[in-house]
């Protein structure tokens, strides 16, 4: 019996030791500080993500590290539960195109756990799609693809693009860009080469992707160029000659080819030469040709443009002479005692193949080309053409080289005290000679002042406040000399501009115009002043008359200053007070979404005039004199009312008068054989697109042409007068105006306001008037 109550004793102590030791472990660990994983970081590459870290904690406790991710910023899942010994883990898991955040923290016992990591983020990101989209002589286009990323995200990633040369071993990068872009021109091609491309992406300075689509990369040869034009004449009555110009050293044979009645190209010739005679034709007919060129390695060019030579006889012109008069003019005259010639095409040959340099009509015998430059060779020659298709052979070629030294542009000058100092633009060139010359008016001969030969111009002269002068350099070579653009100085400050006014004043915009009075300014400044803070807005140069404001403050008082300026000072300010009006929501207009950019682009830009109330009133009608003012305001043309006999049925007490009188200067509208003008009556449909028709004319802008198809569809086509029909198939076919119900035009029923705002608009629009 005590033996066993000694047993008894001994279990006992031994589960009391055990509970307390394990008592004290628990107590223990729940003490213990665990620490997360220290310098946690990812590097990002094309097939996974590689995760490293440090760890803080003591090797003598047992600890495990969780790691969790999350992707596109959804919420995080734990994607491994690794041993508190490890450093590093490896995501093998990853797509292209999206981002992961990750993050890491130890645990201990399952129940005692660090804070997280600072959270890191992997972009996985490489192009898709690589591919050659286009291929000339001297360029390749290259285009790739990145998938869209859900988190909107630029890494600071690089796209490496390398070419390779057939039979070369090695690869040359040829660009590194950003992941933002996913297009490449390499225009650092040779002809008729064959070269290999692919890309890679840079994830940092070590760590790239993969080669896409392979190491070896995508082919490509470039084609060989076109380097001359196809010319064609009527040689005789039944043959046309064909002909070209391909040096003969060119590794490289001519292919010519005819359009058939299929409208199939046959070859006709193929082979080294410069011309070939098409045989056997049917004389007044008029055929098609094109030409490429084909290398020896079996690379075409592009083809010519398509030529229409028809068979009949022109003559051509003779004894042709080219002589430069000036740094970049070069005269031409031939001769052509014929008759039944439309006009004469100048060809031109400079140090590339020869081009079209100008169409001139008949009985022409001179031309200028304006573009030539010093010390360049010129080859010219000239043919007779008669119509679209009749050609004659060409004039006998002449070069001519010129000789004449470069414009040496305009003079820099500033002031000091009462000295004027004077540069030239640029360092005369080698073997010419700057000379700087002045004189005191425009009919005073011009007297030298200093010369300087490959050096700077530079010198200095004294005025006073009555001085005026003239100055220019004239550069020489020998005898030959031009001159550059001529400086007009004077001592004193400019006068200030007059008249100023704001005639055209909306939320988005407002016009102001000025008479210039002065010759002594170089400029004009515009300043604007709101609540007493006065800034420049802008600038316009010698003898311009007006300014544009195109972001003036909606609704403020708005006090704008014209000043006009030269090198010695400023004139007074000229200013006017302008109330900015705010923007008018029409309430009348909710069913005409289609015209609301154009209803409020034209008050914006103050064409709707003095808006009382929220009411636009879309259906009702126009007047003559409301339309002329729109289209005047809107086009941003000023008034001018000087005319001799204005029309019989206005005044100048009427609203319109200026607007009605500046049209009928322009030529934009036409009093009626009674000299009427009709200024209060309501406008038609046609009054409006033929009074924007004469608006673009007057501004330069001739309009697009249709065929009469466009409006023979319309019930109403017949009623339209035939000289009326070109400029309604141009308003038509742009969009501008478009049909009613039952298919009609109705060109002679009034114009709604709704619609001439629309018509306007879809105008400036279209002619990129405003944008």
């Amino acid at each position: 019996m005590k033996k066993l109550q000694k047993t008894l004793i001994i279990i006992s102590l031994i589960i009391i030791f055990t509970f307390c030791l394990s008592l004290f472990q628990r107590n223990q660990g729940l003490a213990l500080e665990i620490l997360p994983p220290s310098n946690f970081s990812v590097q990002v590459s094309q097939v996974n993500n590689k995760l490293t870290w440090e760890n803080k904690n003591s090797a003598s406790i047992t600890t495990n590290i969780i790691i969790e991710r999350s992707i596109d910023q959804g919420e995080f899942h734990q994607i491994a539960y690794l041993s508190g010994s490890r450093n590093s883990y490896t995501d093998n898991s990853i797509s292209n195109g999206h981002v992961y955040t990750y993050r890491a923290q130890t645990v201990h016992k399952k129940t005692n756990k660090s804070p997280y990591t600072p959270e890191v983020e992997a972009i996985n990101l490489y192009p898709e799609n690589f591919e050659i989209t286009n291929s000339f002589s001297n360029q390749v286009d290259l285009e790739w693809f990145y998938p869209s990323l859900s988190v909107v995200r630029e890494p600071d990633y690089s796209t490496i693009i390398e070419r390779r040369e057939k039979n070369k071993t090695s690869w040359k990068e040829i660009a590194v860009l950003p992941v933002t872009e996913t297009f490449y021109r390499d225009n650092t091609v040779e002809p008729d080469t064959e070269y290999y491309y692919r890309l890679r992406v840079r994830y940092d300075k070590k760590t790239y992707s993969k080669y896409i689509p392979s190491a070896t990369g995508i082919r490509i040869e470039t084609a060989y160029p076109l380097t001359t034009p196809l010319w064609g004449y009527g040689l005789t009555d039944n043959s046309i000659r064909l002909m070209w110009d391909i040096p003969e050293s060119a590794k490289a044979k001519a292919i010519l080819e005819r359009k058939n009645s299929s409208g199939e190209y046959v070859t006709l010739f193929s082979g080294k030469g410069n011309s070939y005679k098409d045989t056997d034709l049917a004389r007044g007919e008029t055929y098609t040709y094109r030409l490429c060129l084909e290398s020896e390695n079996k690379n075409k060019s592009p083809y010519t443009d398509e030529i229409n030579i028809t068979v009949e006889s022109v003559s051509s012109p003779s004894d042709l002479s080219c002589s430069a008069i000036a740094s970049n003019k070069i005269v031409l005259s031939w001769v052509y005692p014929y008759d039944g010639e439309s006009g004469f095409e100048i060809w031109r040959k400079a140090e590339g193949h020869w081009t079209l340099l100008s169409t001139v009509p008949k009985n022409t015998d001179t031309f200028v080309d304006n573009g030539s430059s010093y010390g360049k060779s010129y080859t010219y020659k000239v043919r007779a053409i008669r119509g679209d298709s009749c050609f004659s052979d060409f004039s006998q070629s002449r070069t001519v080289i010129n000789e004449y030294p470069e414009d040496p542009g305009r003079l820099h000058c500033y002031t000091s005290g009462n000295l004027l100092y004077i540069f030239s633009n640029d360092k005369a060139p080698e073997n010419t000679t700057y000379t700087l010359e002045f004189r005191t008016n425009i009919n005073s001969p011009w007297s030298e002042i200093r010369s300087v030969k490959n050096d700077i111009m530079m010198t200095n002269i004294g005025f006073n406040e009555s001085t005026e002068y003239h100055f220019r350099i004239r550069a020489h070579i020998g005898k030959l000399s031009s001159v550059g653009p001529e400086f007009h100085f004077f001592g004193s400050a400019p006068e200030p501009p007059k008249n100023l006014e704001a005639p055209y004043v909306g939320y988005n915009r407002v016009v102001l115009k000025w008479r210039d009075d002065t010759e002594k300014e170089q400029g004009y400044k515009i300043y604007r002043s709101i609540n007493g803070e006065k800034r420049l807005i802008g600038s316009v140069g010698k003898d311009i008359e007006s300014f544009i404001d195109n972001s003036p403050m909606t609704g403020e008082n708005t006090y704008y200053e014209v000043v006009a300026h030269n090198l010695i000072g400023a004139s007074p300010a000229a200013g006017i007070s302008v109330k900015i009006p705010k923007i008018v929501i029409f309430g009348d207009v909710d069913s005409y979404n289609w015209a609301h950019d154009a209803i409020y682009t034209l008050q914006g830009i103050g064409a709707l005039g003095n808006i009382q109330g929220n009411s636009f009133n879309p259906q009702n009608v126009i007047t003559r004199g409301q339309m002329a003012r729109m289209v005047l305001t809107s086009f941003n043309i000023s008034t001018d009312v000087s005319v001799l006999l204005p029309p019989n049925d206005i005044t100048p007490n009427h609203i319109y008068y200026k607007d009605i009188i500046t049209a009928i200067n322009l030529g934009l509208m036409h009093p009626d054989p009674d000299g009427k003008i009709y200024p209060d009556k309501a406008a038609t449909r046609k009054d409006i697109v033929f009074l924007l028709g004469s608006t673009l004319g007057y501004l330069g802008h001739p309009l697009n042409t249709y065929g009469t198809e466009v409006i023979e569809r319309f019930n109403d086509f017949w009623q339209i007068p035939k000289e009326d029909i070109s400029i309604v198939a141009s308003f038509v076919g742009d969009k501008i105006i478009s049909g009613k119900s039952g298919l009609v035009l109705d060109l002679n029923s009034n114009t709604t306001k709704i619609e001439t705002v629309a018509f306007i608009y879809r105008t400036l629009l279209k002619y990129k008037i405003i944008s």
